[in-house]
């Protein structure tokens, strides 16, 4: 179903005006890099009305990190990352803030993770499959040969978005092409020139 904007619901409204000025707009700015999002930018830019493009800038946490590793707090939780015998053994699971579980769903992921046998640092929800699918998955990201090209493909994105924010990378590249833009732009709003 689509969603209709309630012109009689001030909220409504202002994220109808909000969607509506996105599209009218020139740019946006994508929190994330072309390595990555490059074969999705044309589709995404094909949403704007006025050949408006896509400033891939990102991951922006890594373009400027801090000057000292950041250590984890001495919690329950990093005593317990601590203590486990393998490296790499521990899934996390996430669904997010969205997510609307009944207590049977979060019984069978709680069950599936469980006869996986293997080490869970957090369950919280999302679209569920039975237990056995969800054990069987667990063991295969975990321990399998699926898993472990998906943990060297992550390990390679990770080289790759760092180098993208780095002088020359591709989001260092797209930051500047679009600084220089923003600067075009405000010299021709000055010479009375309108921007949307």
């Amino acid at each position: 179903m689509l969603w209709s904007p309630d012109h009689d619901n001030s909220f409504s409204k202002a994220v109808s005006e909000a969607s509506q000025h996105e599209v009218d707009s020139w740019g946006v700015i994508v929190n994330s890099f072309m390595e990555i999002e490059g074969p999705h930018v044309p589709t995404f830019e094909s949403f704007f009305v006025n050949g408006a493009k896509s400033w891939c800038v990102g991951p922006l946490m890594l373009c400027d990190p801090p000057a000292e590793p950041i250590q984890p707090e001495n919690t329950m939780c990093t005593k317990w990352l601590a203590e486990q015998a393998m490296q790499e053994s521990v899934i996390y699971v996430a669904f997010g803030t969205q997510a609307d579980l009944s207590d049977a769903q979060l019984d069978e992921v709680a069950f599936g993770l469980e006869m996986s046998g293997l080490s869970v640092a957090r369950v919280g929800p999302e679209g569920i499959v039975g237990r056995e699918a969800i054990s069987e998955g667990v063991r295969e990201l975990m321990r399998g040969e699926e898993g472990k090209n998906a943990r060297e493909r992550v390990k390679e994105l990770s080289r790759v978005a760092r180098k993208s924010v780095q002088e020359g990378g591709s989001s260092y590249e797209n930051l500047s092409r679009l600084l220089d833009q923003l600067e075009l732009q405000g010299s021709s709003l000055t010479s009375g020139s309108v921007l949307h």
